[in-house]
């Protein structure tokens, strides 16, 4: 019994494992800014519009761009190195960032651009409220306006929890926030005399070798709550320029379910043929079987019993012969031999073995 019910839990545990797994594989994430996060705060369905897909391994920078979006961890000389291989090979780079870590990228990569890190309110070009501020090139001051005529594509954008750019030396301001706008230094959520005001450089467009660099001062852009909003998502076609787009989530931290469910998607797509997978499922199978026991045992699903199991291994072969009498005796006693070499003792048996030894 002991045995039986060491198998039952070891295949309650194999049968429990399966069904998380199943279950892992299945419920998508739900970080900040992933693909796969269908819930406001996700990136799905701009991964869906605008074709955008996780970066991995080695792209080619004259025909992509890369987004960086909400980096959260900072970026090491490694990283910044790469990012500049990559740009002055000829690719874009769209850093979205607010109160992350994009102004490590901006020091390593050597340009005169920083995200401010003060939130950027706007009592009355807002979308919902003062903390969703709309920006527009059409806010651009008269030292900085685009030529008359010049029908910008992304004339409005709508922003969420935003900063501002600090742009010091060359560089291209492509979006600006509205003359109400101001910085809440004071995190009080209205204007206090003495504040910053617009407008304010919140997108910004930095040449760096032959690629483009190009800074935009909220990480919520593309999120789904917002991708529908004003020209976001054409803002973001316009800078790229109809390149393929490929987020970069080096510097983004994962949850722990993210990681492991990513661990779980390598392991189902790393089996590359059908045959394979079809064998591992077989494979699981058998041992599942195996740890269940007795209930299906080959024995049973034959009609019979197990040895030991009330039959008498002699009088049910001499019964199936019996019934069967065009059937190869030689081959049914030899088959018959290998079945009673994998049976196993009754309960009844081990019952009367344990009582044996207690007394």
């Amino acid at each position: 019994m002991r045995i039986s019910a060491r198998r039952s839990v070891a295949a309650g545990a194999a049968a429990a494992l399966v069904l998380i797994s199943a279950i892992v594989i299945a419920v998508p994430s739900v970080d900040d800014f992933s693909l796969e996060n269908p819930l406001w705060n996700g990136m799905s369905a701009a991964a869906s519009s605008l074709s955008i897909s996780e970066a991995a391994g080695a792209i080619d920078p004259a025909s992509t761009a890369l987004l960086i979006v909400g980096p959260d961890l900072p970026f090491s000389p490694e990283d910044a190195s790469r990012i500049r291989s990559y740009l002055e090979s000829g690719g874009i780079v769209v850093l979205m960032d607010d109160f992350g870590e994009g102004n490590s990228l901006l020091e390593g990569l050597g340009v005169g651009a920083r995200i401010n890190g003060s939130m950027l309110l706007d009592p009355l070009f807002m979308q919902s409220s003062r903390y969703c501020p709309v920006a527009s090139s059409d806010h651009a001051p008269a030292s900085h306006a685009p030529p008359t005529g010049s029908g910008s594509p992304y004339s409005r954008v709508t922003l969420d929890y935003a900063s501002v750019v600090d742009l010091e030396g060359g560089g291209k301001v492509l979006i600006w926030s509205s003359p109400f706008s101001y910085l809440d230094l004071d995190s009080d959520g209205s204007y206090t005399a003495g504040e910053p005001t617009g407008p304010f450089p919140v997108a910004v467009e930095l040449g760096l070798g032959r690629g483009r660099l190009v800074v935009v001062s909220d990480s919520s852009l593309l999120i789904n709550s917002l991708l529908a909003s004003d020209c976001n998502a054409e803002f973001i076609e316009s800078i790229t320029a109809g390149r393929e787009l490929y987020v970069d989530r080096s510097n983004s931290a994962s949850s722990a379910y993210s990681s492991v469910r990513s661990v779980l998607l390598g392991a189902v797509q790393s089996v590359e043929y059908p045959e394979v997978r079809y064998a591992a499922a077989l494979f699981g199978a058998l041992i599942a079987f195996r740890l269940i026991g007795t209930r299906a045992s080959p024995f049973r699903m034959m009609g019979g019993s197990r040895p030991g199991e009330g039959g008498t291994g002699a009088g049910e072969l001499a019964s199936t012969i019996e019934s069967h009498p065009d059937w190869d005796r030689e081959e049914l006693a030899r088959l018959w031999r290998e079945l009673s070499a994998l049976g196993r003792r009754s309960p009844a048996q081990d019952g009367n073995q344990a009582e044996g030894k207690t007394r």
